[in-house]
């Protein structure tokens, strides 16, 4: 019964954080946000959650990956156009982007492990040059599918591909070698390698997850609009942004949810975030700031809830503070 209530808090405590803002937002704007926009948002919620549970696990094991968007470019050009060149289908293009993203990721794991500097410093050489293969491939036309992509953003089959996405996360952290490796790299690398665990292989592999992720977040991609065209100038960095916040969300949340379930809950965050921000009327090219004001807040409070736990016991004795 104790483990139920427990588990009980833990939800309550979980939720809590996107359900306290919902209620702001629909208090501030009542004739523009409505209960059934609930569900939209979570909808919305799914692709950013499949981008942000690849980038979790780099997260998990301190690397800053900025190649990501890239990556998503990349695949997602790639991956379609050769379905569409050999006639696959939206089930090829799913396959293809999917098993693209996969290959980039393990190639930017073996890169970033040869040259045995900064993540941050790899991943954006790496970024700034699939940005120049995208202005290459195809001629720099980018690729444009069938109108039968957008069946895979439409319900059911948006929810299944998020549902499977989940699953395929939270059983890889939760009961593979690859999520206990990563837990414990993450919790301390001196004590990981002491306890014979390969930190490179573990990082390799965390790059080609999250490729595989980037990949399967391309054809969502491509199903919101059935266009995918070249970019340069590192403007794929702001894709990966909202995965990182995403994921520092659910680190934060680690001690009342499971760090995948954190994921979609700092997801759907955002979400109510952004819708916020829209129904507001501040202008959208200061979204991103916004954005990251949150969550230096949020991650600040989280850091310090010492501070919140000592007001929170003045508040209710006043006589504390004078003992």
């Amino acid at each position: 019964m104790k483990s139920l209530i427990l588990l009980g808090k833990k939800v309550l405590l979980a939720v809590a954080i996107p359900a306290l803002l919902f209620i702001a937002v629909r208090l501030l704007f009542p004739s523009r946000i409505n209960l059934s926009l609930l569900l939209v948002l979570l909808m919305q919620a799914i692709p950013p959650a499949i981008l942000a549970w690849g980038v979790c696990f780099e997260i998990k094991v301190s690397l800053w990956d900025f190649s990501v968007g890239a990556i998503t470019l990349v695949s997602g050009i790639v991956g379609a156009g050769v379905a569409e060149m050999l006639h696959l289908g939206i089930w090829g293009i799913v396959a293809l982007c999917t098993l693209s993203g996969l290959l980039i990721g393990l190639s930017t794991g073996v890169i970033f492990s040869l040259l045995k500097i900064p993540s941050i410093i790899v991943s954006i050489g790496i970024m700034l040059i699939l940005e120049s293969v995208s202005g290459l491939i195809f001629k720099g036309q980018g690729v444009i599918v069938s109108s039968d992509i957008f069946k895979l953003a439409s319900f059911p089959l948006n929810l299944v591909i998020g549902f499977v996405a989940f699953a395929l996360a939270y059983y890889i952290y939760n009961y593979r070698r690859l999520g206990f490796h990563v837990r414990a790299v993450g919790n301390g690398i001196t004590v990981a390698r002491l306890n014979g665990i390969n930190v490179d292989n573990v990082r390799i592999l965390c790059f080609t997850v999250t490729g595989m992720f980037a990949g399967v977040f391309s054809f969502m991609q491509l199903a919101g609009s059935a266009v995918m065209k070249a970019q340069n100038n590192m403007t794929t960095m702001g894709v990966v942004v909202d995965a990182i916040i995403c994921a520092c969300i659910a680190l934060s949340l680690e001690g009342v949810a499971n760090l995948i379930v954190g994921v979609f809950i700092g997801s759907v965050t955002i979400q109510i975030l952004k819708i916020g921000i829209l129904v507001s009327g501040f202008p959208s090219m200061y979204q991103q700031v916004v954005v990251a004001i949150f969550l230096l807040i949020f991650m600040g409070l989280s850091s310090r809830s010492d501070l919140i736990h000592s007001a929170w016991a003045r508040l209710r004795s006043p006589t504390a503070g004078r003992a």
